[in-house]
């Protein structure tokens, strides 16, 4: 065990979620040893098997609790494209929140090789793709299943951008381009 302070009674399991997700959005699945989680959440790594069964099952549960903050921080919904306060509050949780973005994008590309995480994976997607069909349902926009998708690819794909090659100014004018779009042609 590390020399770092230990979690409060409890605690180890949410830990142990939160240091996966540290260590991947830091510096990838491949450094994700089951020690190296258990340094960071400051516990001994037996608990990643009596809390989890396994590292898989591990990063499976985080991925899950990634998406759900993700759903409570960055909202997918419309209003990020529509609204100017929507977009910089986007721009700016992206910005906070770039460390479990990253490890987002890093399990999505787990989930080619392994299929427990690719149906964990889908069904968050799939998640976000509702979330964006009710947005675009209540500002009387297409909400097809297609159209939904592709604008949530669209946000995904700037999410990306912006942790990775983009700065937030470009990410905001970028918004700010597609809300102007869809205000212009809304059907």
């Amino acid at each position: 065990m590390s020399n770092t302070a230990r979690p409060a009674r409890g605690g180890g399991r949410e830990s142990l979620i939160q240091a996966a997700i540290g260590v991947v959005g830091e510096s990838g699945l491949a450094t994700a040893t089951v020690r190296r989680i258990a340094e960071r959440a400051g516990v001994n790594n037996t608990l990643i098997t009596h809390y989890f069964g396994s590292r898989d099952a591990l990063l499976i549960a985080a991925t899950e609790a990634a998406l759900a903050e993700q759903l409570e921080l960055v909202d997918v919904s419309i209003e990020l494209i529509l609204e100017p306060t929507g977009r910089q509050a986007h721009v700016e949780a992206t910005t906070r929140y770039a460390e479990v973005q990253a490890f987002q994008y890093q399990m999505v590309l787990a989930g080619r090789h392994n299929a427990e995480i690719a149906a964990t994976v889908a069904a968050l997607y799939d998640a976000c793709i509702d979330r964006m069909r009710q947005s675009l349902r209540a500002h009387k926009l297409p909400d097809t299943e297609p159209f939904a998708r592709a604008l949530f690819a669209l946000m995904d794909g700037l999410i990306l951008q912006q942790i990775s090659v983009a700065t937030p100014e470009e990410i905001r004018a970028a918004l700010d381009a597609i809300g102007d779009f869809l205000r212009k042609h809304p059907s």
